[in-house]
């Protein structure tokens, strides 16, 4: 039977508890993203380690991937957006009580990526008091309310769609087969 994400978020907050004890899970905005990138590297039968930043995430194949979730930041305006991976898998709601296999996803280019960000308007600039300018995807999430808000997820799935990305599902199912 298949982990519902929720085992892979429980098993991240167990190892930071035992690192830090004063670690809060309340103020963790990477503990759904991370427990994510593990679910994906336990269904490729990876070692369940959470990678470096500025690492990719998992290699499939031939191929760098970054795994991105919900809002956050992508990198640095100079290019070393999502950090170096060519390619990138998206889910922009992760369920924590659904399996991988269950999360509605998209697989893409790096490129492919932030021009569909981009296109939805879920592109942010700023720049950091030491003077880097970083992009980082626009949160659509209301934490109060625990639900999507406004148009803006709506307009990136569009986006995603409109851009003729692999689903999530279809390519854990070709690249597991493919070995």
């Amino acid at each position: 039977m298949e982990k519902k994400i929720q085992f892979y978020v429980d098993m991240v907050i167990e190892a930071r508890l035992a690192a830090n004890p004063d670690y809060n899970p309340e103020k963790d905005s990477g503990l759904v993203g991370d427990a994510l990138e593990l679910a994906i590297k336990d269904f490729y039968g990876r070692p369940l380690v959470i990678s470096k930043q500025g690492h990719s995430d998992i290699r499939i194949g031939s191929r760098n991937y970054e795994i991105k979730n919900g809002g956050g930041e992508l990198g640095n305006e100079d290019g070393k957006l999502v950090k170096g991976s060519g390619w990138a898998i998206y889910v922009p709601v992760v369920l924590v009580d659904y399996p991988l296999s269950r999360q509605d996803g998209y697989v893409m280019t790096r490129q492919d990526f932030i021009d569909s960000l981009d296109e939805a308007g879920a592109i942010r600039r700023k720049t950091s008091t030491s003077g880097q300018k970083r992009i980082t995807i626009q949160t659509f999430w209301n934490r109060k309310l625990n639900k999507p808000h406004g148009r803006l997820m709506f307009r990136m799935i569009e986006a995603f769609e409109s851009h003729d990305n692999e689903e999530l599902c279809e390519f854990l199912m070709r690249t597991k087969r493919e070995g």
